[in-house]
């Protein structure tokens, strides 16, 4: 294995998919961090500028650059999609980054900065040790004192079965790596035809529900996550013991459905957990409770918790923003445990005043006095689940400041514009970016295409829309029309238009996605 290469032990042949990751926000994660009774980064803190570790397409990186005016920083090995994402940022004239075509050793040679957060997805348990140890660097040496990290890995004991499996199929891959997919489908035909003859198998059910949805991954997502040769899951405690050389410590899940213990623990596995003193053990066997097979966490070189009295004032001065519209919004969770009902009354009522006045941003504070005066009594560890519960599910989102609003929505709207005009070539990219919440939002390809068609034809009316769509749409390169006569499938755009103009659109509007029209204003 050639470690001075920085493609080692990782499938680097081929591009990533274009992946969309909310918990990387900066904006979110302090608020994920307030959720679960943190300080976040002081302001001076969140001054200084945002990196991500192996960005992939930089998606994510994009949306963040142009919906937030601090400086975004990025660091990916492949030349090609360094390319493409500045490529892609310099047609929409966002100009508040800085991006890194090299290893992370190239990047610890050149970087003098300090950051307030450190991003990385999909990276430090698909890597070899050595480039572990440089991510290590990375964090000791370049992240602010109260600043966060986000880390994702593959965990045990969730992903141990897989182990043998994932080597199988780097092995047999190998033996047709002249085939354009590196031998990924050779490796997943043999290793098929051999699963009913395991006793391995038989005697290891989740194999089976895993083999099972690598029917509904994309091949270029298979080939990122199977055919490397450093798939190291690791025990939780493991990782915490390795970023203690960086001098971080574990803060919270990331992600705000982890904040919800009922959701996952019976209250026998919770009362025997809270036997256990030690954090980072407390972790790794709450995983081995529950199976855990991946992880995304927030860490941090000082972990403040805030007392209730703090962490209600902050939560108090936060403005939120819904994601979704109203109507389409389902009021229950899903944990390991099953399916859970929200609580009607108070969410739907939360709900319903963050979609007033054209679902302009409302402060938590009056949230909790709206609840009260409608007789609904919940106490505040009550109001922070709930708010937890909507942010897990991606229905609310903090809002930056009207300011950061003003400053960024022409960049967002720019690269808006730029992503809806790709939606002709394919529908891999899904979300647009918000200046509202300084985050992506769910736009579906047909829905980015309704946009274009708003755009262009300067009218209010869904049908000029369908129409305009009917007569362009041989400009896409994958069919997204039916092959019904002409009449019906411009009844059934119409219809579509119609609901997305109704439903979807004015949330659109409010977030200031649309390019160049119909400004929100507060």
């Amino acid at each position: 294995m050639n470690l001075a290469n920085p493609a080692a032990a990782y499938q680097a042949e081929s591009p990533y998919i274009y992946a969309y990751f909310r918990q990387q926000h900066p904006l979110l994660m302090r608020w994920t961090a307030l959720l679960a009774g943190f300080a976040s980064p002081s302001k001076e803190t969140q001054a200084l500028p945002h990196c991500e570790l192996g960005f992939g397409q930089g998606l994510g990186l994009a949306i963040t650059a142009a919906s937030c005016s601090d400086l975004q920083v990025g660091v990916d090995f492949m030349p090609e999609q360094v390319a493409q994402l500045s490529s892609r940022l310099a047609n929409a004239k966002i100009d508040n980054t800085q991006l890194y075509s090299t290893d992370f050793a190239g990047f610890l040679a050149e970087n003098t900065q300090k950051f307030q957060t450190i991003t990385l997805h999909g990276v430090w348990s698909w890597v070899a040790p050595e480039i572990r140890g440089q991510i290590i660097d990375i964090i000791r040496l370049f992240l602010a004192d109260d600043g966060f990290v986000y880390l994702s890995h593959n965990t045990l004991p969730g992903r141990a079965p897989l182990i043998p499996m994932q080597r199988l199929i780097v092995q047999t891959a190998a033996q047709f790596k002249h085939h354009e997919d590196h031998g990924l489908m050779a490796a997943l035909t043999v290793i098929n035809s051999m699963m009913p003859m395991s006793n391995y198998v038989q005697h290891t059910p989740a194999l089976i529900d895993w083999w099972q949805s690598l029917a509904n991954e994309h091949p270029t997502y298979l080939a990122h996550e199977y055919l490397g040769n450093a798939w190291m899951p690791m025990l939780f405690s493991d990782t915490a013991d390795l970023l203690a050389q960086a001098g971080v410590s574990f803060v919270c899940p990331a992600d705000a459905l982890e904040l919800l213990p009922e959701l996952h623990l019976t209250p026998e596995q919770q009362n025997w957990l809270a036997g256990i003193d030690d954090t980072n053990l407390r972790q790794s066997y709450s995983d081995t409770l529950r199976n855990v097979g991946f992880r995304r966490d927030i860490w941090s070189k000082q972990v403040n918790r805030l007392s209730l009295e703090e962490q209600q004032t902050r939560l108090w001065q936060t403005q939120l923003v819904l994601l979704h519209p109203v109507g389409t919004l389902e009021l229950e969770l899903m944990g390991d445990l099953g399916k859970f009902d929200l609580p009607e009354a108070p969410v739907s009522l939360i709900i319903g005043v963050l979609a007033r006045d054209n679902y302009q941003p409302k402060r938590v504070a009056h949230l909790w006095g709206e609840l009260i005066n409608q007789g609904i009594e919940i106490n505040f560890s009550t109001l922070v689940s709930l708010l937890t519960s909507l942010t897990a599910v991606g229905y609310i989102h903090p809002a930056q400041s009207l300011d950061a609003f003003e400053k960024n929505r022409l960049s967002a709207q720019a690269l808006n514009m730029a992503l809806c005009q790709s939606a002709w070539h394919d529908g891999s990219v899904a979300y647009l970016a918000s200046p509202l919440a300084g985050c992506g939002l769910q736009v579906s390809r047909l829905q980015q295409l309704l946009l274009l068609a708003r755009y262009h034809t300067e009218s209010q009316d869904a049908a000029d829309w369908a129409q305009w769509l009917f007569e362009h749409y041989e400009q896409q390169q994958t069919p997204f029309m039916s092959d019904a006569a002409e009449s019906e499938q411009i009844a059934q755009l119409t219809a579509v238009a119609a609901q997305f103009k109704k439903v979807r659109l004015p949330l659109l509007l409010a977030h200031g996605v649309i390019p160049f029209q119909d400004i929100f204003v507060w």
